[in-house]
């Protein structure tokens, strides 16, 4: 009998590896393009956040200075006794996450400055609204205020219960403050009460503005987390009993500074009851300069109390590790280059010519023979190359000639490297008894700053080694009120 064997259809060995190899390779092509569109939406998402916080900045600062609906200045001048503090500081070996280097870290120096100056916002009948709680039982404040302090600059983080963390350094890598690009941009609006006997004042409030000013109205232990601080720096209110415009306020002058009209041809005119060196301590305690601002960016537990909503308030934005102050002004004859003003903004004849700059405030530009303008900070800075200063170099000060010493005898604005705050390399103070009327003192602010995203991993300006850095550069120009 013949046998018949029956033929199954199948693939062959190499047919299988062939297949097997396609199907591995079209999965290896889709997975990769699924990680570069998600890391490229993920960066995408970051750049807009990042975009975003640079414009909340920006608007800030304008709304701090100048009134956008009536074209008229908040910040305070000369002839209505305002004063401008500039701290210029630099730290260097800071760590920052990097996933480029080897570890993943690497260390910079960063810039620190800081930026005080008077509010005003111009009317009575809109008067200014605090933030932080009035009470230890509230989350409002019933208090209102006409000026303010308006102070910027890197906050330190406190521990969950508000208190101080073990090292109190930026940058220490045991602190709560370890990394660059997690540093934060603090701003402290410390609304200055005008009613001398106290009506109307809230329970939780400083009594005086400078930084070691007493807060009363919190009980440490119960409505206070035991071991923080009762004062100013602590962020535990942003009111202040203080008076801007009445000298017999009782609460300013004991407790204080006090930049009132009818105190400023008496207690703070130099040689006239006031030294230029009592004058700068006093705005140098305007600042931080001596200690961080705290900010509790993340209070304890579930239910928080007044105190720790208070310390929240003064968080302006997070992911900001270089702060850089600048300013622009006529210290100088662009003509001859001689010291002198000639109601022109100094600029660098050197450089190649920009255009005239528009003052907003009035439609008439600033009006210059060419070249760059120059601006004055205790470093040379190249603004083409934002990471140019080093600390550790000799001292290239480029301040402008009629900015120097304090002195008795010239109350104008004043530049000083050495007394001036621990948290500071060199301070600008622009006197409210300039005696240029105003001539001094700056035209512009251009006010820089480094942004970061949450991961590190956003590239910008590349350094001097032609290596791109972690980190957004965004800048913006101010004109201050010089009146």
């Amino acid at each position: 009998m013949k046998q018949t064997t029956k033929q199954f259809a199948g693939f062959t060995l190499i047919e299988l590896i062939v297949s097997i190899t396609i199907v591995s390779m079209m999965l290896f092509l889709i997975n990769r393009i699924f990680f570069d569109t998600t890391k490229a939406v993920s960066r995408g998402i970051a750049t807009s956040k990042i975009i975003a916080n640079a414009r909340a900045i920006g608007d800030q600062f304008q709304r701090d200075f100048v009134d956008s609906d009536s074209a008229k200045y908040h910040q305070v001048g000369p002839t209505d006794d305002g004063i401008l503090v500039i701290l210029n500081k630099s730290f260097s070996g800071i760590t920052f996450h990097d996933p480029r280097a080897n570890g993943g870290l690497v260390t910079r120096s960063v810039r620190s400055d800081q930026l005080m100056f008077i509010y005003n916002n111009g009317t009575a009948s809109e008067p200014l609204e605090p933030l932080a709680p009035g009470s230890t039982g509230s989350f409002s404040n019933s208090t209102d205020a006409p000026y303010a302090r308006i102070w910027y600059g890197h906050v330190l983080y406190t521990e969950p219960d508000g208190t101080d963390p073990t090292n109190t350094s930026l940058g220490n890598m045991n602190s709560l403050n370890p990394f660059g690009q997690r540093w934060a941009l603090g701003r402290q609006a410390l609304f200055l009460h005008e009613t001398l006997t106290g009506v109307g004042l809230s329970t939780v409030h400083a009594n005086g503005m400078v930084y070691y000013s007493p807060v009363v109205g919190y009980t440490s232990g119960t409505t206070l987390n035991a071991g923080v601080v009762d004062q100013l720096y602590s962020g535990l209110t942003d009111i202040a009993y203080f008076s801007f415009n009445d000298g017999s306020s009782a609460g300013g002058v004991a407790n204080g500074f006090l930049v009132g009209n009818a105190l400023s041809t008496a207690l703070l005119k130099a040689g006239s009851g006031m030294t230029a060196a009592a004058y700068k301590t006093q705005c140098y305690d305007l600042t931080y300069g001596i200690t961080r601002l705290r900010v509790n960016p993340r209070p304890g537990g579930t239910t928080f109390m007044s105190s720790e909503i208070a310390q929240m308030h003064s968080l302006f934005m997070t992911e900001v590790s270089d702060f850089i102050v600048e300013f622009a002004g006529d210290y100088i004859d662009n003509t001859t280059g001689a010291t002198g003003a000639d109601s022109q903004i100094d600029v660098d004849r050197s450089n190649p010519s920009f255009p005239a700059i528009d003052n907003d405030m009035n439609g008439v530009p600033y009006t210059y023979s060419g070249g760059n303008i120059i601006w004055y900070s205790h470093w040379v800075n190249n603004p083409r190359t934002p990471a140019s200063y080093d600390s550790t170099l000799p001292a290239l000060h480029q301040v402008p000639t009629g900015v120097g010493g304090f002195n008795d005898a010239t109350p104008g604005p004043s530049y000083d490297t050495t007394s001036n705050p621990a948290l500071s390399d060199a301070a600008f103070v622009f006197r409210h008894d300039d005696d240029g009327a105003g001539t001094r003192w700056p035209y512009l602010l251009r006010i820089r700053y480094r942004l970061h995203d949450p991961k590190g991993e956003l590239l910008g300006y590349s350094d001097a080694s032609g290596q791109a850095e972690p980190g957004k550069w965004f800048e913006i120009i101010i004109n201050v009120n010089r009146d």
